[in-house]
């Protein structure tokens, strides 16, 4: 400690000599400017803690939107799968018992109305 002087002594309220000690200006200047430098990067390196902080949070919420979408698009294509399945398995049950596939279809609501096709007049 050489580089501290002691000025006076002050009295404190119990009786008890305090020394005052000052500070060469450089070195308080040194520590200034210390002390500065170390609130400037805390201050800097909150920003960038608080600016991930909110994008991590704003990348779950598209993650979960996206994860929602693409779950009631899978129970689509799921539930698209068992009909056509169910069809499947009806038209092979059809075919091991033997039944008769339909092949030309005539309606009773043809284009020209209700029964009223030209029977040969």
């Amino acid at each position: 400690m050489t580089n501290l002087k002691t000025k006076k002594f002050k009295r404190d309220i119990h009786g008890v000599k305090i020394a005052i000690l000052s500070v060469p200006q450089q070195g308080l200047l040194v520590i200034n400017m210390a002390l500065g430098a170390l609130i400037l990067g805390l201050l800097v390196w909150y920003a960038f803690w608080a600016n991930n902080l909110g994008s991590f949070s704003y990348q779950e919420n598209i993650l979960k939107t996206r994860l929602a979408e693409l779950t009631g698009e899978n129970n689509l294509l799921v539930a698209e799968r068992a009909a056509a399945s169910e069809l499947n398995s009806l038209f092979a049950f059809a075919q091991r018992a033997g039944l008769v596939e339909q092949k030309n279809v005539e309606y009773v609501f043809d284009e020209k109305g209700l029964a009223q096709a030209d029977i040969g007049r």
